[in-house]
């Protein structure tokens, strides 16, 4: 392994299966709160100046990256 690669870390069993859980939680039920609060917060109005908006975009931006990041942890 060089120098540039991160080392694996072990896992138990246990952990891998909490890990598959967590990130199959993360693609069903997270997303589609997020949708639901994206399309909720669509309703208020003018997009340019609305601050719910903007907030959960940026969250879901958020739970993607986690979502992309537990993907590549569990190859």
């Amino acid at each position: 392994m060089s120098a540039s690669e991160p080392e694996a870390e072990a896992i138990t069993a246990e952990g891998l299966e909490a890990l598959k859980t967590q990130l199959h939680e993360l693609e069903t039920t997270s997303r589609r709160a997020m949708a639901d609060r994206i399309r909720y917060a669509r309703s208020l109005g003018d997009l340019k100046e609305n601050a719910e908006y903007h907030a959960a975009k940026n969250d879901s931006a958020l739970l993607e990256t986690k979502i992309k990041r537990l993907q590549n942890h569990l190859r």
